[in-house]
This record gives structure tokens, sequence and C-alpha cells, in this order.
């Protein structure tokens, strides 16, 4: 899996950072910490999201590895508190764009279907009401890491992927991987309606 698949964290809020560069995944010893801040700015973490997949696939394939399409895991306990998010987030998922990622997309505590359903380009899910985030967090973290090693397992080339989570507090496994499956435990998370924009 580690030869495979490689795991990048970025946090946003108010702005974003990438709490962890990509990574094989037996040289994480331990996932950063994140806390919640301020704002719920998605703009930040798409046009982050967006320049360190460029530079991250220019490092792979500078290292000879053959890069599949990146995965993004967006994973929000709220909803955008500003207008214009939808215009980096274009700009990222562009079929123009050689890099545009495959996008699936978790939503928590205050975010709501419409929201996660437009930004989810492969799938969608929100967990459902009265769900303790915490808890909702930690299986969509278990069911991403289960991807990963089924993902990898079976693919020859190196997949750049990034997480995007927003004001949690994490310290399970990071999620990374082209395919994402279902929740096991229906009760706590569904699919998102997917919204075309």
């Amino acid at each position: 899996v580690s030869d495979k698949c490689r795991v990048a964290v970025i946090a946003f809020s108010d702005t974003a950072e990438v709490l962890m560069p990509l990574s094989k995944m037996n040289e994480i010893s331990d996932m950063p910490a994140m806390e919640s801040r301020g704002m719920t700015l998605y703009s930040s973490a798409f046009k982050l999201l967006k320049s360190q997949i460029e530079k991250d696939v220019a490092q792979l394939k500078a290292d000879g590895f053959q890069v599949h399409r990146p995965a993004v895991f967006f994973i929000s306990d709220g909803e955008p508190t500003e207008n214009d998010w939808e215009t980096s987030y274009r700009e990222l998922t562009d079929p123009s764009n050689p890099l545009h990622p495959n996008v699936v997309s978790f939503g928590v505590a205050g975010a709501t279907a419409a929201t996660i359903g437009k930004i989810g380009t492969v799938q969608a899910f929100l967990a459902e009401q009265n769900v303790d985030p915490g808890k909702a967090l930690k299986e969509i973290l278990r069911s991403l890491t289960n991807s990963i090693v089924s993902s990898s397992s079976s693919s020859p080339a190196p997949a750049a992927a990034s997480a995007s989570l927003s004001r949690s507090t994490l310290s399970a496994p990071s999620p990374s991987s082209s395919a994402v499956p279902r929740s096991r435990n229906r009760s706590t998370c569904r699919p998102s309606p997917r919204v075309n924009t």
C-alpha cells in the first residue's frame, strides 16, 4: 500500500494550510491534530488543494512515478461562510484541467445535503441528524482507510491524494484513495443527493 498511495492532510477554516505534506502511508506515525477555528472558507481549501495537487503530482512524476487521477476527501462540519466559494471549486474540478481530482464529500453537524452534494464529483455523504459528529468522522475515516488499502493493493502506480478537513479534531488515519465504499452503518451516514452546478 505504501508504495502505491500517498496521503496529505489540509485543514481549513479562516485560511487553509497543509498539516501533513504528501507522505507514504508507512511514514505516518501520528496524524496532525486539528482544532475548531473561526469561519468555514471553502475557497481557501479549494485554492490550496489545486496548487498542492499541481506541486505534488509534478514531484511524483519527477521521481519517476506514473500518477493516477488524484482523489480528494472533503469533510466539513458546516456550511461555507462565504458566497464565492464555487468559483475556486470550479477551477479545482474543471475537466479541462488534466489534474482535476475525483472528489468524495462528507458532511457532518451543520453541513447541508445541497452543499455537500454539489462538492462530491464521485459521491457525497451526509451524517444523519442527531449523530455525534465525532463518531461520524471516525466512521468516515475507518471506511476511507479500508478503501485506501483495497484500492492501493490493486493499483500499479501511486495515487496522489489530498484530504481536506474542516474544523474538527481527528486522530484516526487520514482518508485517501480513489474509491469509497458506502458506509456499513446506514444509521450514521447516508448518500447525499448530487446537485449539478
